[in-house]
């Protein structure tokens, strides 16, 4: 046996590197990824959110009073035709986003309210619900009728 076969291969040394720069890369990468999946799930609570707003708001025009919470939910989910045919649910929980209002037969105010995975969004920010908002403060975003009081 000659000295250069002896010689060729790996030691323990190197592939215990190699191993940990592929991890540490896979890692960063699924932290960035997470990150992205994040954004695109509370940009489509937001949609979804915006969408449910304009259906109360068509509502409202039609019957003087926005709706109460037993018709802004996800299931059954046929609540608010014919504005919305179908009201989304979270995407994530498939429960109904939470719907506030001044608890009166006939609505005069509500809000929507949902909380976003992504603590860097600048909604959040900007209202002020980065220590939470809503109920309990446990939500960080939310969308209101024009006439809805303070937080």
């Amino acid at each position: 046996m000659d000295d250069k076969s002896a010689r060729s291969g790996f030691t323990l040394v190197e592939v215990l590197i190699v191993v940990s720069v592929v991890a540490f890369l896979a890692g960063m990468s699924l932290y960035l990824l997470s990150s992205q999946i994040f954004k695109g799930t509370d940009a489509k609570r937001k949609s979804d959110i915006n969408r449910i707003q304009i259906a109360i708001e068509e509502y409202e025009k039609d019957n003087d009073c926005y709706p109460t919470p037993q018709v802004v939910t996800c299931s059954p989910d046929t609540g608010l035709r014919p504005y919305l045919d179908k009201i989304p649910c979270d995407p994530k929980t498939k429960n109904s986003y939470y719907y506030e209002n001044d608890g009166t037969a006939c609505p005069k105010w509500y809000r929507i309210y949902t909380k976003l995975e992504n603590k860097q969004d600048a909604y959040i920010t900007k209202i002020g619900c980065t220590n939470g908002c809503g109920p309990n403060a446990l939500y960080n975003y939310f969308v209101s009728s024009p006439n809805a009081p303070a937080q």
